[in-house]
């Protein structure tokens, strides 16, 4: 038996994907056969800095901070290369320096950051022919980061649930549960589904005791 989230998750893949499109079929980017140097990192980071920008985007949720997100985490990269495991997925990696980097500067904040509504303009399509599609966008802009995060990983990247549950430093439960809250949120902000549970953008609270090793 098909259940509510199972039925939403078939039903709003399509647009989710169009809304937040893969960088395209060449986008993995391949491993070496060692633990990369410093140059090799450098230029996996110059493949992999569009798809980096838009995460950083995501969570930041304006321009200025995306910027500086993506300023930092590239900037620990390129300093500690050796913190890169072989056999690891590259751009899995780097996704997760980002969002570490996104983490450190919040303990910077005055108050620990628990909702952050972003601005729109920045998820907005930036193929001519869907920018009509505004529903999804605007929708997207006012949900907690880590709902952000998790729709990208999974249907932005492609990533497998375990795949983003490193990244975000979170359980695969975790993540398949905020996926699912998000697409039965969509779907009701449609009326897509009339059976659908009612069920608002929760916010989660960061892990602001968890550390991020400065080594």
């Amino acid at each position: 038996m098909i259940s509510n989230c199972d039925y939403l998750v078939i039903r709003k893949r399509h647009d989710l994907l169009r809304v937040l499109p893969p960088a395209g079929p060449g986008k993995t980017v391949e491993q070496g056969a060692a633990s990369p140097n410093g140059a090799s990192i450098r230029s996996k980071l110059i493949l992999l800095l569009p798809r980096l920008r838009r995460f950083a985007a995501v969570l930041a949720g304006e321009p200025d901070r995306r910027d500086a997100v993506l300023r930092v985490g590239c900037r620990d990269m390129l300093e500690k290369p050796f913190q890169y495991q072989t056999g690891t997925p590259f751009d899995r990696w780097a996704f997760a320096q980002i969002y570490a980097a996104w983490l450190k500067g919040l303990r910077g904040d005055d108050e620990p950051v628990l909702e952050s509504k972003a601005d729109v303009d920045l998820f907005l399509p930036q193929t001519p022919h869907l920018q009509r599609d505004i529903q999804f966008p605007a929708f997207f802009a006012t949900l907690p980061p880590q709902q952000r995060s998790v729709m990208l990983l999974v249907y932005g990247e492609r990533f497998s649930y375990a795949d983003a549950a490193i990244v975000l430093e979170a359980s695969r439960d975790t993540v398949a549960e905020r996926a699912c809250r998000t697409l039965a949120a969509y779907a009701e902000h449609l009326n897509l589904l009339a059976s659908a549970p009612r069920t608002e953008a929760m916010v989660e609270a960061l892990p602001m005791s968890v550390e991020v090793s400065d080594d």
